[in-house]
């Protein structure tokens, strides 16, 4: 347990922001149920959110506890995950089609899950990983081409979905 919290001190909390994702993550859950108040049919909506507030803070206190090089070490693997995942929105059962787009997978009737968010993580991590691994070789054509392949694939599988929002660059 001291270890625990010993590697809780050396997170980099920013005590401003911290408040500030708190009342942020307050006044969302009061703002929905006041949203909903009147509505029989999503009168469950501020506790989802406030679930889901709480599985959030409980993935960022583990992945901020992760070692970095851990995540660069199975970024490729992490890379495969999100892309298989992308690729599993298109079975039909799997994948949930919300506003015209199959970009959802449907764990339970009610819970759903974007896997563009979590590929755009493991993309990032996995061309990181990548061109740090050809460093000495930053310059040759086969670098940049790999590099686009590993961004084209993710990017054309959203595109075709087409959650646009998600495979649009950011501005």
């Amino acid at each position: 347990m001291r270890t625990l919290f010993r590697k809780l001190g050396q997170i980099g909390w920013s005590f401003p922001v911290i408040v500030a994702l708190l009342a942020l993550c307050i006044s969302s859950t009061f703002i929905i149920l006041s949203a909903t108040a009147t509505n029989d049919a999503l009168k469950d909506a501020s506790k989802f959110q406030s679930a889901y507030i709480i599985v959030g803070f409980i993935v960022y206190v583990a992945l901020a506890l992760t070692p970095y090089q851990l995540l660069l070490r199975i970024s490729p693997i992490l890379y495969l995950i999100g892309v298989t995942l992308l690729v599993a929105v298109f079975i039909p059962g799997v994948g949930k089609k919300v506003y015209g787009a199959y970009s959802w997978l449907k764990i339970t009737s009610h819970i759903g899950f974007e896997p563009a968010e979590f590929a755009k993580l493991a993309y990032i991590l996995c061309l990181a990983w990548f061109l740090r691994l050809r460093e000495s070789k930053i310059h040759h054509l086969s670098t940049v081409l790999i590099a686009w392949a590993i961004t084209a694939i993710p990017f054309l599988l959203v595109l075709k979905q087409p959650a646009l929002g998600s495979a649009a660059p950011p501005m």
